[in-house]
């Protein structure tokens, strides 16, 4: 190609360039709601726990704007995490598909967080209503071993659709 051509070329890229920011940056951009319509919250049944019992998390989600909401029950609502002192304690099956971590040679559940149909969680939670679940941290973890343990719910707000996620509690698994 010959330098008049290239340059023919370069400068209608440049002003093609040019021209395009000009219109992006003259057109209206709806911006997503950046207040959150939940407020998460977590506490446990009970601060010790005897492995082999099991250890219930208190989850309640306040639905704090001025419209309905709906959350179902799956990982795409809400996760729960459990963490020892070496970090993430070991996960059973069920919660490895509910995150969607699972291992090569773990078989899906045939029914289980996400079988279909999804099953509602809060249907038409109204404003200033609240949904309490209680979780069996249990049949998410591993807690056969004595120790204290920390945990922590996300629900995704379906307004801002960020993970709200809650305070960190604590309890012990013990032997006694």
């Amino acid at each position: 190609m010959s330098d008049s051509a290239n340059t023919v070329l370069r400068v209608f890229f440049i002003v093609t360039f040019i021209f395009n920011g000009v219109a992006v940056q003259g057109q209206t951009v709806p911006t997503a709601s950046t207040k959150d319509a939940l407020v998460v919250s977590l506490k446990m049944q009970a601060e010790q726990v005897r492995v082999g019992q099991m250890p219930w998390a208190i989850l309640t989600v306040y639905n704090m704007s001025d419209q309905p909401v709906t959350l179902w029950n799956d990982s795409v609502s809400y996760r729960v995490y459990v963490y020892g002192k070496d970090g993430e304690a070991a996960t059973t099956l069920v919660q490895r598909e509910f995150t969607g971590r699972l291992r090569p040679g773990d078989v899906p559940l045939p029914e289980g967080p996400n079988a279909e149909p999804r099953p509602l969680l809060w249907p038409d939670g109204w404003p200033g209503d609240s949904y309490v679940r209680k979780v069996d941290l249990a049949y998410l973890y591993d807690l056969s071993v004595p120790g204290k343990y920390t945990a922590y719910a996300e629900v995704m707000d379906p307004v801002s659709h960020r993970w709200l996620r809650s305070k960190t509690v604590t309890f012990e698994m013990t032997t006694q």
